[in-house]
């Protein structure tokens, strides 16, 4: 939503929930595409967007719910983009086989889509439920109804009648179809195939993986059974609020680490590119749950190990005191 000054290079702009993250699992990683937009920025105007509804929701000037939605919206969108570099660090551990690691980012990238999920669900704008409600509200039968769903279901995801075509042309980032068609399917089937493949010492076989992909994505199309809410399912401040403490605030992390001004760690860099975001907050918590992410500087590079400092001005360098347990990531 916020661009950067610095359009040079390649980019990567689509959004990262749509595009799948751009994994770069089945071939041997060269240089990633460059994100144009400000993720730094995005994380400062979500902070600042929750503050002002805290303390103007009630007025009655804003009854139609407009601060509501760009709350929402901009929350959504931060949420999306530290996406973008923790599939960054999910694809370090899968080159370096590292399952431990694997396993404890994975669960990280789930928890961020299954919390955007719930900040979409906080606002009807961005529901699903709504858009197959009305679809399904204006049938004559219970056939037409089947009819003019699968149509809805369609439209905000394949637009057409098989994969490999114009997927995701609608670019839909809703509560519901998060959970139940991108987070389900794209990203849970190719994430469990890849740690099932660390898992097994074997290499990631991406076509297996899209066969499997198309298969559920097919099939999501008529499952008429699943009813998704047309209602709110909570409330914005609440839900929101409790995100922005995992991710953006500062001090919910800024205790596991210990700060040195003016100070880098030489080399040891664990992706070949920073972080999208250089939010304070956001670089910590990426690199607490990436157990092998010894340090993480101000300028978004995650180290591998931190002995080797050197001066560095205007660099501020974070030390983790601790390395936190690999957990595993069930979908």
């Amino acid at each position: 939503m916020y661009r950067s000054a610095d359009d040079g290079g390649d980019s990567a702009t689509k959004e990262v929930v749509n595009y799948g993250c751009g994994f770069q699992l089945g071939r041997s990683l060269t240089k990633q595409a460059i994100p144009i937009w400000n993720a730094t920025l995005q994380a400062e105007v979500s902070r600042d967007l929750l503050a002002a509804y805290r303390t103007r929701r009630s007025q009655e000037t804003l009854s139609s719910g407009t601060l509501r939605m760009d709350l929402v919206d901009n929350t959504r969108q931060s949420l999306d983009w530290l996406l973008w570099d923790a599939c960054r660090l999910f694809e370090a551990a899968y080159h370096r086989k590292d399952a431990a690691s694997a396993s404890r980012v994975a669960g990280a990238m789930y928890g961020i889509a299954t919390d955007m999920d719930a900040v979409l669900s906080t606002d009807s704008n961005f529901m699903l439920g709504p858009w197959i409600a009305d679809a399904r509200a204006m049938a004559t039968s219970p056939a037409e109804a089947d009819v003019l769903e699968y149509n809805a279901r369609n439209q905000v995801t394949l637009w057409g009648p098989n994969t490999g075509g114009l997927e995701d042309y609608a670019r839909k980032q809703w509560g519901g179809l998060l959970k139940s068609y991108h987070l389900r399917g794209r990203w849970g089937i190719v994430i469990e195939a890849v740690l099932q493949a660390l898992r097994e010492g074997k290499s990631y076989q991406a076509a297996e993986a899209q066969k499997t992909l198309n298969e559920f994505e097919l099939a999501w199309q008529k499952n008429f059974t699943e009813v998704f809410p047309v209602e709110p399912e909570s409330d914005a401040l609440e839900t929101i609020g409790a995100v922005a403490d995992t991710y953006l605030k500062y001090s919910s992390v800024g205790s596991d680490f210990d700060i040195v001004e003016n100070m880098d760690v030489d080399k040891n860099n664990m992706l070949l590119q920073p972080a999208w975001t250089k939010d304070p907050a956001q670089l910590l918590y990426l690199c607490k749950v990436e157990p092998q992410c010894a340090a993480v500087n101000s300028n978004g590079w995650f180290k591998r190990a931190s002995s080797e400092k050197i001066t560095s001005q205007g660099t501020t360098l974070y030390l983790k005191k601790s390395v936190l347990n690999p957990t595993t990531f069930i979908v």
